[in-house]
Protein backbone atom coordinates (compact mmCIF):
# COMPACT_ATOMS: atom_id res chain seq x y z
CA UNK A 1 0.00 0.00 0.00
CA UNK A 2 1.45 3.37 -1.03
CA UNK A 3 1.98 6.05 1.59
CA UNK A 4 -0.42 8.97 1.45
CA UNK A 5 1.07 12.16 0.05
CA UNK A 6 1.54 14.93 2.58
CA UNK A 7 -0.32 18.07 1.60
CA UNK A 8 1.10 21.32 2.89
CA UNK A 9 -0.66 24.68 2.73
CA UNK A 10 2.20 26.19 0.75
CA UNK A 11 2.03 26.97 -2.94
CA UNK A 12 5.57 26.16 -3.95
CA UNK A 13 9.08 25.45 -2.72
CA UNK A 14 11.88 25.79 -5.21
CA UNK A 15 15.64 25.89 -5.49
CA UNK A 16 17.21 27.67 -8.42
CA UNK A 17 20.61 28.88 -9.50
CA UNK A 18 21.24 32.61 -9.36
CA UNK A 19 21.43 32.40 -13.17
CA UNK A 20 17.74 31.42 -13.13
CA UNK A 21 17.84 27.69 -13.87
CA UNK A 22 15.40 25.83 -11.63
CA UNK A 23 17.01 22.78 -10.04
CA UNK A 24 14.16 21.53 -7.85
CA UNK A 25 10.49 22.42 -7.42
CA UNK A 26 7.56 21.07 -5.42
CA UNK A 27 4.06 22.40 -5.41
CA UNK A 28 1.99 24.13 -8.03
CA UNK A 29 3.55 24.12 -11.51
CA UNK A 30 2.85 27.85 -11.83
CA UNK A 31 1.56 30.63 -9.58
CA UNK A 32 -0.89 33.36 -10.53
CA UNK A 33 0.97 36.54 -11.42
CA UNK A 34 4.34 34.74 -11.46
CA UNK A 35 5.53 36.07 -8.06
CA UNK A 36 8.87 34.24 -8.26
CA UNK A 37 9.85 36.15 -11.40
CA UNK A 38 8.74 39.36 -9.69
CA UNK A 39 10.90 38.43 -6.68
CA UNK A 40 13.92 37.97 -8.92
CA UNK A 41 13.33 41.27 -10.74
CA UNK A 42 12.41 43.43 -7.74
CA UNK A 43 14.64 42.05 -5.01
CA UNK A 44 17.35 39.66 -6.13
CA UNK A 45 18.61 41.39 -9.29
CA UNK A 46 18.52 44.78 -7.59
CA UNK A 47 20.26 43.25 -4.57
CA UNK A 48 17.52 44.25 -2.14
CA UNK A 49 17.69 40.72 -0.79
CA UNK A 50 18.32 41.65 2.83
CA UNK A 51 14.70 41.31 3.90
CA UNK A 52 14.28 37.66 2.88
CA UNK A 53 10.49 38.11 2.81
CA UNK A 54 8.16 39.91 0.43
CA UNK A 55 4.44 40.07 -0.30
CA UNK A 56 3.99 39.85 -4.06
CA UNK A 57 0.53 39.53 -5.53
CA UNK A 58 -1.44 36.85 -3.71
CA UNK A 59 1.66 35.24 -2.16
CA UNK A 60 4.13 35.72 0.65
CA UNK A 61 7.59 34.71 -0.50
CA UNK A 62 10.41 33.78 1.85
CA UNK A 63 13.86 33.26 0.38
CA UNK A 64 17.36 32.41 1.44
CA UNK A 65 20.53 32.90 -0.58
CA UNK A 66 23.10 30.10 -0.59
CA UNK A 67 26.03 32.22 -1.75
CA UNK A 68 28.58 29.40 -1.39
CA UNK A 69 27.07 27.62 -4.38
CA UNK A 70 25.07 30.37 -6.11
CA UNK A 71 21.62 29.07 -5.17
CA UNK A 72 18.35 30.64 -4.05
CA UNK A 73 15.71 28.80 -1.98
CA UNK A 74 12.15 30.19 -2.17
CA UNK A 75 9.00 29.23 -0.29
CA UNK A 76 5.75 30.72 -1.61
CA UNK A 77 2.53 30.60 0.40
CA UNK A 78 -0.88 32.21 -0.07
CA UNK A 79 -1.02 35.54 1.79
CA UNK A 80 -4.46 34.71 3.13
CA UNK A 81 -3.07 31.89 5.31
CA UNK A 82 -0.53 34.05 7.19
CA UNK A 83 1.81 31.12 7.86
CA UNK A 84 4.51 32.04 10.34
CA UNK A 85 6.78 29.04 9.66
CA UNK A 86 7.61 29.60 5.98
CA UNK A 87 10.86 31.39 6.85
CA UNK A 88 11.87 28.41 8.98
CA UNK A 89 11.12 26.08 6.07
CA UNK A 90 13.24 28.22 3.73
CA UNK A 91 16.09 28.16 6.26
CA UNK A 92 15.84 24.37 6.65
CA UNK A 93 15.88 23.90 2.87
CA UNK A 94 18.92 26.18 2.67
CA UNK A 95 20.77 24.02 5.18
CA UNK A 96 19.96 20.93 3.08
CA UNK A 97 21.42 22.38 -0.13
CA UNK A 98 24.34 24.32 1.37
CA UNK A 99 27.72 22.63 1.08
CA UNK A 100 29.05 21.02 4.22
CA UNK A 101 31.99 22.93 5.64
CA UNK A 102 34.95 20.73 6.42
CA UNK A 103 36.75 21.37 9.68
Amino acid sequence: MAAAATRLPISQVLVFEQSGRVLWRRGAPSLAGDPVSALVGRYLLEEKGGGQRAAIGEHDLHWRLVNECGLVVVVAAPRTLELDWCGDLAEAAKRKVAPVELA
